[in-house]
């Protein structure tokens, strides 16, 4: 589940981001992606990729606490992103929860038409939603 809250953020951002942040968003989403079939051998070989169909997943203490340090320093890195061209005009209102829905299915989707050639993401829909 934190994986798919994680991977939603990443692809928010990059649907706001400039060219250079987008770059440097897509290598970080690249990264993760890698990381998420070196971790996790199953779901790897249940994807296709059979290059770690030997190993089995590391569920040690030591594996979680550097999962969590991992995601701490992916927070950092996203927080350095320079997302400047998102305003809050640009959600406001119903209109602008509905376009942004709109671009996280299209980006999601063009992500996972990309990693698993099929983008599987039919709506997306926001149970709450704060600005601040």
């Amino acid at each position: 589940m934190n994986n798919i809250k994680l991977i939603a953020v990443l692809v928010f951002v990059a649907s706001c981001s400039s060219e250079s942040s987008q770059i440097k968003f897509e290598s970080l989403l690249d990264s993760e992606w890698s990381k998420i079939v070196n971790d996790n051998p199953v779901y790897a070989s249940s994807m296709g990729d059979l290059s770690q169909n030997t190993k089995w997943s590391d569920t040690s203490v030591e594996k979680i606490y550097s999962d969590y340090q991992d995601q701490l320093a992916v927070i950092d890195q996203l927080d350095e992103l320079d997302i400047s061209d998102f305003t809050e005009e640009d959600v406001k209102g119903a209109t602008g929860r509905d376009k942004l829905a709109v671009a996280l299915r299209e980006a999601i989707n063009t992500k996972l038409e990309v990693l698993e050639n099929f983008g599987g993401v039919e709506e997306v829909h926001f149970t709450s939603f704060v600005l601040q």
